[in-house]
């Protein structure tokens, strides 16, 4: 079973909230999150609803927690990673 690798803060547009409100509030999160020392992905998950996510864990150069980060892959750099469920599989 794969461990948790990151904590999750779900955003969505509350009923008489602008766009900007939404915006201002993730904003002001991401501002908590990095001078606390995490790193951050935010991503849109709806868009036509207006929900947000951000996906944080401490900030990588914080290497004594020995935390999972984000890395950008290419396609073909993501063809040539050998995933832990692919070695589950191999052993099952």
């Amino acid at each position: 079973m794969a461990s948790k690798r990151h904590e999750t803060i779900v955003f969505s547009k509350k009923e008489r909230e602008s766009k900007a409100e939404l915006f201002e509030r993730v904003g002001e999160q991401l501002k908590l999150l990095l001078e606390a020392g995490y790193i951050a992905v935010v991503r849109y998950d709806e868009p036509g609803i207006g929900v947000i996510v951000i996906e944080y864990q401490h900030d990588e150069n914080l290497d004594y927690w020995g935390c999972a980060a984000p890395i950008w892959l290419t396609p073909e750099e993501r063809e040539s990673v050998k995933w832990d469920d692919d070695a589950q599989d191999e052993i099952d």
